[in-house]
């Protein structure tokens, strides 16, 4: 999710006030399905799929629940230098809010799911990096 969210890095002769887009907003943007299916239904219906499509990402096989958790705590937080992992304090809240008790490893393993985001947004701000679930040998 980090790649399809991350902003990328302007390019030489960019304009500086010029509205930046996600990985995931310039895929929506020139998502073309085929043409029959466009002369099938309405104008209204495509931009409202197109707006929300999403690629096929890799199935998650365990733990679902725990990137549900992450991104309702928010994946990342602000910190005095941009931004920064998730800490115990943000899941403490977050287990006190909901009512929910979360067990040590799942708690672990959120705050290891933020840094690795954290981590896996600022490469993927670069043009040409690789969506992280593609095989780089394929590239």
């Amino acid at each position: 999710m980090a790649w399809l969210q991350t902003t990328l890095d302007r390019v030489e002769g960019d304009k500086k006030d010029a509205p930046q887009e996600t990985r995931l907003e310039g895929q929506r943007r020139v998502w073309h399905p085929d043409q029959e299916w466009l002369d099938m239904v309405s104008q209204e219906t495509y931009e409202a799929i197109r707006d929300n499509w999403m690629p096929e990402l890799p199935p998650i096989e365990f733990g679902v629940h725990l990137v549900s958790i992450l991104f309702e705590i928010g994946p990342t937080v602000s910190s005095g230098m941009g931004g920064g992992p998730i800490e115990w304090p943000h899941i403490d809240a977050w287990c006190n809010r909901s009512g929910i008790d979360l067990l040590p490893w799942e708690s672990r393993a959120i705050v290891h799911l933020s840094k690795v985001y954290l981590s896996e947004s600022q490469k993927s701000s670069k043009h040409f990096y690789p969506p992280p679930w593609t095989d780089p040998e394929s590239i």
